[in-house]
């Protein structure tokens, strides 16, 4: 799973498993970011990243 860029929590609890899904459906942060600025504009998504 390491070529594909998946890294296997050390604990299986619920943070690590929803880590785990979120690498396999490729939700990450530059993906959902992405998206949010397509959506929205730039300037509406920017002022959330200084929070």
């Amino acid at each position: 799973m390491g070529e594909a860029g998946i890294t296997i929590p050390e604990n299986f609890d619920l943070k690590g498993v929803f880590s785990l899904v979120t690498q396999i459906l490729g939700l990450t942060y530059e993906f959902i970011r992405g998206q949010a600025v397509n959506r929205l504009g730039e300037e509406k998504v920017s002022p959330v990243r200084k929070r």
